[in-house]
Parts: structure tokens; C-alpha cells; sequence
């Protein structure tokens, strides 16, 4: 950890090419990658599962009315982020506890027509508890569907429960 900076530093192993593919790993081919959704493929060239970290914050509750509670977490709009979409990964609370998550990064169609920007809603798997205020570090591990807008709140409540046991099919929980 850097502490004058802010930053914490993790080494990993220098990863040069990638094998079966034409592109050699570059911070360029990094952002294509999670600009594509591709976050398995990205974490192959990081080494490490791609990561943001951020306070949870108060949202609408939306989630929490339709029975999937959300973990909030703003996105700055000058990093590179995963393409809008629902994603299989892991929430790391601040006591280094860990717990499976459907995450969803979107504008939410469903509700509004055109939101301003997207946001980063983390649903943890089998978890009952109060996450606001704390400083937690989400890991993207795959892909599960593209951002959709539903024709009603049932549709899209039967579709959480899909993403839910997609994201427990990956993670193996």
C-alpha cells in the first residue's frame, strides 16, 4: 500500500503474450477487452481479475423492494469500465470477507429512458446485512448477459433470478 498516494500495489508475474490469440497484451487491448464485456479475458492479460473499489452508497431501494439488495457503488467517469451489462464476481468488504455477487453496470432501461450515466450495482449471493458507508473492492470474473430493458417488473425480477444462478454456476457457490 501506498499511503501518500492512495494506491494499493499488487505484484503479479509479467505475462508477455497470450496464448491462441494475435494481440499482445497492452493496456489498449486491456481497455477493449472490458469495453467488450470480455472481463475473463482481461483478467488473463492483468493477471489478476479486473477491480474497482469505492464506497457503498444509498441508492433508490429498487432492489431491495423487488427482493435483491444492492451493494451501490459510484463509478468515476474517467476510468475505463466494463460495457454495461450483468457480470458473475466477487464483493471483498473492508474486514477481507469475500462473498459471491451478481453485478450489474447499467443506466437501468427498464426504469429510465435516458439516465446520464451508468451505475455499478452489486447484488451478494446469500447475504443479509448493512453495507453502507463501507469501502469495498468488487472483481469482475465473467460475463453473463448484456444490458436489457424489460417490459415489466416481473420479467425483469425473472430474469435477476437467472443472472443470480448463472453468477453461482461461475463461482461455484
Amino acid at each position: 500500500m501506498r499511503p501518500d498516494h492512495g494506491l494499493d500495489v499488487i505484484g503479479v508475474d509479467a505475462v508477455r503474450e497470450m496464448p491462441l490469440t494475435l494481440e499482445s497484451i497492452s493496456s489498449t487491448a486491456i481497455r477493449r477487452a472490458l469495453q467488450g464485456g470480455e472481463v475473463a479475458h482481461a483478467a488473463r492479460m492483468l493477471g489478476r481479475p479486473y477491480q474497482v473499489s469505492g464506497e457503498v452508497i444509498h441508492g433508490e431501494q429498487r432492489g431491495r423492494t423487488l427482493g435483491f439488495p444492492t451493494a451501490n457503488i459510484p463509478i468515476a467517469q474517467d476510468r475505463v469500465w466494463p460495457s454495461d451489462g450483468v457480470y458473475a464476481g466477487w464483493l471483498e468488504r473492508a474486514d477481507g470477507s469475500s462473498h459471491p455477487c451478481a453485478i450489474n453496470i447499467g443506466r437501468r432501461p427498464t426504469f429510465y429512458l435516458h439516465a446520464e450515466h451508468s451505475l455499478l450495482e452489486a447484488h451478494l449471493i446469500d447475504f443479509d446485512g448493512d453495507l453502507y458507508g463501507e469501502f469495498c473492492r468488487v472483481s469482475f470474473a465473467d460475463f453473463l448477459r448484456g444490458e436489457r430493458r424489460f417490459d415489466g417488473v416481473e420479467s425483469l425480477v425473472a430474469q435477476l433470478k437467472d443472472d443470480i444462478m448463472g453468477a453461482r454456476l461461475i463461482l461455484h457457490c
